[in-house]
């Protein structure tokens, strides 16, 4: 029979270990991340294309924010890379706080905000108004939820509601052409979404600093994006932030070399021809002009209303674009001045698709 002593020796025994890739992986743990990881789809960061003269407004706001960076990625990148990144960033204990580190070849890679801010080279402009973090941690009011639609939707737009009123989301249709470059932004690059449709609250309060004003830590939202995408267990999510992690991955000096690569599909860029096309359902969807405010208003509105009305059929496809970039320019700096400019401006859009065919 077995004494005590030696039962006691063999449970300190080790265990045996279980084999792993020591040069992707920090232990086992993170080679069965990866294979739950590498089924998911990656989305990329969406590319920017618009010039300075087509959109003056948006562009100096980028550069005022120093995101040139980020509505520039990489157009080549490794998705397996990406994966073995995320893969390395799950925590065995959820319980403890997250390091914002990584480890990919060999190297670790740091993805803190502070490491996000130097490699994309983020500036910290000062703003008057609130930032979007304040305005979130304490839930915008009904005030504030109609103040963002006024300012970044076409007239007369409003939130998609909840059965018992609450807002729920603005349709993407229903934004003006500034606001949906800025939506591609936000969705893709900072706080992502998979749904193209719907802005939610957030995103829509984020649309709104950016055409405002007011300072977004993009970094902390970033870093704390990876993070959540990395462990979610959902077998739909997605893997967001491609273009930023390959930056993270080149400034740690990572060598990946991999004789099976698999590509990263970039996406179709954001042009002034998608920020300012329109459906034929959204132009059904549009609604007639209110009532005047002035008695002197009612000839000038009853005549764009009766132009609204016959062009209305016309293909959105075909826009004079010599018009849309005087239009889209002056968007950025009258759009307070009135809601009834905007739909003006998007009926000297509709008016200029005949002329255009010819």
């Amino acid at each position: 029979m077995a004494s005590s002593s030696s039962k006691r020796q063999k449970r300190k025994e080790p265990m045996e270990s279980v084999p792993f890739d020591e040069k992707k992986f920090k232990t086992a743990f993170y080679e069965r991340e990866f294979e739950r990881i590498r089924v998911r789809k990656i989305l990329p960061e969406l590319i920017f294309q618009i010039n300075a003269d087509e959109s003056p407004q948006i562009l100096e706001k980028i550069e005022q924010r120093g995101w040139q960076l980020l509505t520039s990625p990489e157009g080549k990148i490794n998705g397996n890379l990406i994966k073995e990144f995320y893969a390395n960033v799950v925590r065995d204990d959820k319980t403890k706080a997250p390091t914002f580190k990584s480890y990919v070849r060999g190297k670790e890679v740091d993805f803190s905000p502070n490491a996000i801010t130097r490699v994309l080279h983020l500036k910290s402009p000062r703003f008057d108004e609130e930032s979007y973090q304040a305005r979130i941690s304490r839930s915008p009011d009904n005030n504030e939820l109609s103040e963002i639609v006024a300012d970044i939707c076409v007239i007369a737009a409003d939130w998609e509601r909840y059965t018992d009123g609450r807002p729920k989301f603005i349709k993407r249709g229903d934004l003006s052409p500034e606001a949906k470059g800025w939506f591609e932004i936000v969705r893709r690059s900072i706080l992502p979404a998979a749904n193209n449709s719907e802005v939610n609250i957030n995103r829509a309060t984020m649309v709104h600093c950016l055409i405002q004003g007011g300072e977004i830590n993009m970094n902390e939202l970033i870093a704390e994006g990876i993070q959540d995408s990395a462990e979610k267990v959902d077998s739909g999510a997605r893997l967001w932030y491609p273009s930023t992690i390959l930056h993270l991955c080149n400034k740690a000096k990572v060598v990946f070399e991999d004789s099976n690569p698999d590509w990263v599909n970039p996406g179709r860029p954001v042009t002034l021809e998608r920020l300012v096309y329109t459906t034929p359902a959204q132009q059904q969807r549009r609604p007639q002009i209110g009532k005047p405010k002035a008695k002197e208003k009612v000839h000038q509105e009853e005549h764009h209303q009766e132009k609204y009305q016959q062009e209305e059929h016309h293909d959105p496809d075909n826009l004079n674009m010599t018009y849309l970039l005087r239009a889209i320019k002056d968007l950025g700096h009258r759009h307070m001045e009135g809601q009834e400019q905007i739909l003006n401006l998007q009926t000297n859009w509709l008016s200029q698709q005949e002329a255009w065919q010819k």
